[in-house]
C-alpha cells in the first residue's frame, strides 16, 4: 500500500516538477498519483481539496493534506531520508536560493501567459500578454548568462535546475513562448537535461 496519493494533472508545471522528484527520489511505491479534475465545474476533486489546485499531496495514515510544490518536494526529499533537493548551508544556499527564485519568477509569469491564452479570444488581454512575453525574454536572456554557472552546472538534480527545466519546457505548449533564438547555451542546457531519466518521465 502507497504512503502517499499526489493528485496532479498532466498539465501543471508545478505537479511536473514534483512528479519529477517522485522519480528521482525512487519513490513511486510509495506514491500513488491520482490525476484531477480541475477547472471543472462541480468536481468530485474539489471536495478533496477545497483550492481546486495542484499538485496537493494526501498522507494515506493519517488524511494529513499538503499543498504548494515546494512544501510537497521539502516532505518526499526528507521521506527519502536524503536532502537532495535541500539547500545548501551559508553563502551557496543563498545562491541556490537566489537562483530557485529567479527561475520561478519565469514559471510563474508564463503560467499567467498561459492560462491567458486559454481564454477566448475576445477576452484575453493583450496587455497582461505582451507583459509576460517580455518579461520571458528579459528572463531567458538573463539565464542565458547564468547557465555555466553554479547550481545549474551541477551532476545531481536539484531544484533549482528542475524548476528552470520545466519553465523553459513550456515551449512545447501553444502559447506562443519562443525563447531558443539567442540562447544557444540555455538550449544546449535544456536538451542535455531532457536525457535525465527522471526528466524524461514528465515528458511523455
Amino acid at each position: 500500500m502507497s504512503e502517499f496519493i499526489l493528485y496532479h494533472t498532466v498539465t501543471s508545471p508545478y505537479a511536473r516538477i514534483v512528479l519529477a522528484v517522485v522519480h528521482e527520489k525512487n519513490l513511486t511505491n510509495k506514491v500513488s498519483l491520482v490525476e484531477a479534475k480541475t477547472r471543472v465545474e462541480g468536481s468530485s476533486y474539489y471536495e478533496i481539496n477545497p483550492s481546486g489546485r495542484v499538485p496537493y499531496l494526501v498522507r494515506e495514515s493519517d488524511g494529513m493534506d499538503y499543498e504548494d510544490s515546494s512544501l510537497i518536494v521539502d516532505i518526499l526529499d526528507k521521506e527519502s531520508g536524503s536532502k537532495q533537493f535541500g539547500y545548501s548551508e551559508g553563502e551557496v544556499g543563498i545562491t541556490e536560493r537566489r537562483a530557485e527564485a529567479q527561475a520561478r519568477s519565469l514559471l510563474d509569469g508564463l503560467a499567467v501567459w498561459a492560462r491567458e491564452r486559454r481564454r477566448p479570444g475576445a477576452e484575453q488581454s493583450e496587455t497582461i500578454i505582451s507583459h509576460e512575453r517580455a518579461r520571458a525574454t528579459r528572463m531567458t536572456r538573463f539565464f542565458e548568462g547564468e547557465i555555466k554557472e553554479p547550481p545549474y552546472n551541477k551532476d545531481s538534480l536539484n531544484i533549482v535546475q528542475l524548476t528552470l527545466f520545466v519553465a523553459l519546457d513550456l515551449e512545447r505548449r501553444p502559447f506562443g513562448f519562443d525563447w531558443r533564438t539567442g540562447c544557444p547555451r540555455l538550449s544546449e542546457w535544456k536538451d542535455r537535461m531532457a536525457g535525465r531519466p527522471s526528466i524524461r518521465v514528465i515528458c511523455l
